[in-house]
């Protein structure tokens, strides 16, 4: 398939392929939709202890608000890291060594791709500023090996006794300018990496009368899962019509759409998601023609939403 996707982007995904694949991940392209400037998920590297889910741009300026929160919630649902790789922040080079907050979102470049593999971040770059966090433990452990009081050390790094209680009851991020007097007294084991690749986001709070849906099917779907506690998302910028976990099972479900044209391609492509995340592929098409190619690429393919309701939580109810 030809991506629609410019040259240099095309030598980013080269490059961001190349540092997974030495660390032992498999990757895969995602290709729906064919417009770059339309998918929420580029890549897609899978390991035997971890998956990512990943946007590739030129420039953070690029990445708006609705791809974050589709990669965001994708990536909660299917047990993802989402992760976004650039080279620029608005036109400016990323730096090697930070990590850049972008929509409540992680970007690093390539070489700090390949530091975040090895979890060796220390700085990030949030609204502007540069921060590095602390270890609270290590903090509280220097304190007290050199008998210091909170407010010697609070003389020492020049901050408030306060503050020093602070750092010491929580891991905390704080600006470069502390990082640095810390570090002339203490030294850089009192700091510990950002988790660029570790942190779990909270899902987001939603309203349902303004639940983006394509169809009635879909927020049916959508709102029973969550009714039975489980998560569902719904995207419109992935192969994936909606995401679903509830309790051990994750599924990726495809939704046949009025006039839908493309649905070959999707189920292709979101299979590559379903098996990255080790979830089942569900259909709902009203087509009876398309059941043999679906079934064919693994897909249980059902008519309705309760036949597919009945095959995610049918067997924990009946328990």
């Amino acid at each position: 398939m030809k991506w629609q996707t410019p040259p240099r982007l095309e030598e980013l995904y080269t490059c961001v392929m190349d540092a997974l694949e030495k660390r032992g991940y498999r990757v895969e392209i995602v290709s729906y939709p064919t417009s770059h400037d339309k998918r929420s998920i580029d890549l897609l590297a899978a390991s035997t202890t971890k998956n990512i889910f990943i946007k590739v741009v030129e420039d953070l300026k690029h990445i708006d608000n609705r791809e974050a929160s589709e990669l965001r919630g994708l990536s909660t649902v299917l047990d993802a890291h989402p992760l976004i790789v650039a080279e620029k922040e608005g036109g400016v080079e990323l730096d090697d060594i930070a990590a850049y907050e972008k929509h409540g979102l992680y970007a690093v470049n390539v070489r700090g791709l390949e530091a975040a593999l090895e979890n060796s971040i220390y700085v990030v770059k949030r609204h502007g500023n540069f921060y590095m966090r602390i270890d609270s433990e290590k903090l509280r452990e220097f304190r007290r090996m050199r008998g210091l009081s909170l407010g010697d050390l609070a003389k020492l790094v020049g901050v408030s006794r306060k503050t020093v209680y602070e750092y010491e009851r929580s891991s905390m991020d704080v600006s470069l300018s502390t990082a640095i007097r810390l570090l002339e007294v203490i030294g850089d084991e009192i700091f510990k990496p950002i988790p660029v690749l570790d942190s779990q986001e909270k899902p987001v709070k939603r309203s349902t009368k303004r639940m983006s849906v394509d169809t009635v099917a879909e927020r049916k779907i959508i709102l029973q899962i969550e009714k039975r506690g489980g998560k569902a998302v719904h995207s419109r910028h992935s192969p994936v019509d909606i995401g679903v976990k509830l309790a051990e099972k994750k599924a990726v479900v495809i939704v046949e759409h009025k006039h839908d044209t493309d649905i070959g391609l999707r189920s292709e492509e979101a299979v590559k998601i379903a098996e990255a995340s080790s979830a089942e592929k569900i259909a709902l098409v009203r087509r009876s023609n398309l059941r043999k190619d679906l079934e064919a690429l693994g897909y249980d393919v059902v008519r309705t939403p309760e036949e597919l309701l009945e095959l995610v939580v049918g067997e924990g109810e009946k328990r």
